[in-house]
């Protein structure tokens, strides 16, 4: 009797194969090329595996891009036009490509490319190469936490400059979208931020405002007929005066 290993598809078998020659007693060995009737191939039938099973999945998992996934929202994709969007910028929604959202770096300056903010850059990405964004979430590993500006617990909000945050909410008209609060200010590249998109709203985007035709001197009134409040000019008003109610009821 001769003990033959065999691998298959990372399974392993143990073949004992008997042979007789004329006229001895005992065993022997048989090629495998003079084995007859094995099959052609040996394809694997379905399984799973444990994750503790497949080496160094548990930590691709919880730390991604320096984002724990089971912590966070991400979103794969890419950016609208050439150019490289990296870690770290904030980015708006442009459209989509038909796989992927498109975005480009947001900025608070105006209506068009702050409206739309959606989340942080965990990485590059590129208009050919998807990558993902935080949308909620601790994000790790930012260089653009620097402790001479940024102070642990601070909020963040959506810079004037593109694709940039800062600490300061910026100043009517530029438009005031909150991103987060830093968790940790860094000199090196070990900041630490957690992502909460939180887009201002102007009067008009209110569900019970109804703004037609803004024009100087009017004023914000209610009508209980339509539930709305609406922009009127109150009569007795001439231009360049003053207002001393805001609001009128009625």
């Amino acid at each position: 009797m001769s003990d033959i290993a065999v691998q298959i598809k990372e399974q392993v078998f143990q073949i004992n194969f008997p042979r007789y020659v004329a006229g001895t007693t005992g065993a022997g060995a048989v090629a495998w090329n003079d084995v007859t009737g094995k099959p052609a191939t040996f394809p694997p039938s379905a399984h799973t595996h444990p994750i503790s099973e497949v080496v160094g999945l548990q930590t691709l998992l919880d730390d991604a891009n320096g984002t724990k996934l089971n912590q966070a929202i991400v979103k794969l994709v890419r950016k609208s036009t050439a150019g490289t969007i990296t870690k770290g910028q904030v980015v708006y929604i442009v459209g989509s490509q038909g796989t992927h959202l498109t975005v480009e770096l947001a900025d608070a300056d105006s209506e068009a490319t702050a409206a739309t903010t959606i989340g942080v850059a965990m990485g590059d990405i590129t208009s050919t190469v998807e990558g993902y964004i935080i949308v909620q979430g601790f994000l790790d590993g930012l260089s653009n936490l620097p402790t001479a500006s940024f102070t642990d617990g601070a909020a963040l909000w959506l810079s004037q400059t593109s694709g940039g945050w800062t600490n300061t909410r910026p100043t009517q008209p530029a438009h005031g979208v909150f991103l987060g609060w830093v968790v940790s200010a860094s000199n090196g590249s070990a900041g630490r931020a957690y992502i909460k998109i939180i887009n201002g709203q102007e009067l008009e985007e209110l569900h019970d405002v109804l703004i037609t035709s803004p024009a100087d001197d009017q004023v914000l009134t209610y009508e209980a007929a339509t539930g709305l409040w609406k922009n009127k000019t109150p009569s007795g008003i001439t231009n360049g005066q003053s207002i001393v109610n805001a609001l009128i009821f009625g």
